[in-house]
């Protein structure tokens, strides 16, 4: 028997990755200057499980896992300082 071999075990195949972050696309309206965007980012960066992506006028992006925060709970800290934020649409490739 070669080492580290089980005997009788047949080649395993790897075990699914579990996915931990999701994507979340944000509208945001009312931001118009970079003290807005600046807001914005570091209140999506304090919520817990987010990770932004980046932050634009009208629109963010963030990465968040699902198991400490959802969607809404983002969106509705973003609009406790001030802007409307909703989830953005789903983009259509033309």
């Amino acid at each position: 028997m070669r080492p580290g071999r089980v005997p009788g075990c047949a080649a395993m195949a790897p075990l699914p990755v579990e996915r931990t972050m999701d994507t979340l696309h944000i509208t945001v309206e009312g931001m118009n200057c970079g003290h807005c965007l600046e807001t914005v980012r570091s209140t999506l960066a304090g919520v817990d499980g987010v990770t932004v992506e980046h932050v634009v006028l009208g629109e963010a992006t963030v990465q968040f896992d699902p198991r400490r925060t959802t969607p809404e709970r983002i969106c509705e800290t973003v609009s406790d300082v001030g802007y409307l934020a909703y989830p953005a649409a789903p983009r259509v490739a033309p």
